[in-house]
Order: C-alpha cells, then sequence, then structure tokens
C-alpha cells in the first residue's frame, strides 16, 4: 500500500506543472537564465578562488622565508603563533555549473541582469 502511494505522490509531483499550463512559458524561460547566471557565477567563483590560491601561495613563501631566515634567530616562546602555516581555503560543492549548457548568446533577460553577481 504504501509502494502506491508513493508512486501517486510522485506522479502528482511529476505533474505538477499542469496545474498552472499558463506558468509553464514563464518558468522555461527562468529557468534558461537561471542556468546563464549560475555558469557565470561558477566562472566569476572559479576565477577568484584561482586569484586566492595564487595570493596563499605567495602568503606560504613569504612565512617559509621568515620561518628560515628570521624566527631561528628568536627565543623559542616568542609569538610562537609566527610558526603557523597559512590558513586553508576549500570551496565544497559540486562544480555541475560548469556542464549547463552555454545559452549567454540567447538570453536577454533582466532576471539575469538582476540576479548575476
Amino acid at each position: 500500500m504504501k509502494v502506491i502511494k508513493d508512486s501517486i505522490e510522485k506522479s502528482f509531483k511529476d505533474l505538477a506543472y499542469l496545474k498552472k499550463p499558463s506558468q509553464v512559458p514563464q518558468a522555461y524561460e527562468q529557468a534558461i537564465a537561471e542556468i546563464v547566471r549560475r555558469r557565470r557565477f561558477r566562472q566569476i567563483l572559479n576565477q577568484d578562488i584561482e586569484k586566492l590560491k595564487d595570493f596563499v601561495a605567495a602568503e606560504r613563501q613569504k612565512r617559509a622565508r621568515f620561518s628560515k631566515d628570521v624566527y631561528m634567530y628568536l627565543p623559542s616562546q616568542f609569538l610562537p603563533a609566527l610558526k603557523d602555516d597559512t590558513p586553508v581555503i576549500r570551496v565544497d560543492g559540486p562544480s555541475a555549473e560548469l556542464d549547463f549548457p552555454q545559452l549567454d548568446e540567447i538570453v536577454n533577460s533582466a532576471y539575469v541582469a538582476d540576479t548575476i553577481v
């Protein structure tokens, strides 16, 4: 009985768009604009992540140089935090947005313009 109930509920969810068919064209238009917005977001995020990686790598080299050239001449209890490594930056989450189709050329939507980062 539960299987039948679950199947019926799934069917209602899958066919929910039939309740307001007049909304379907607008929903597709907004879905396409959302695809473009998310692709742009991920592209910008990836560019900024690369900049951050470069920034952290440069900082790591500066700290290593300081530890090697200067810190060894200081008393061991003098600000031990000066020996700390750089913070670790991690971005979690899928990058499926980059797999979305490229629709930038066909979308000239106020929705995208208003919601892009």
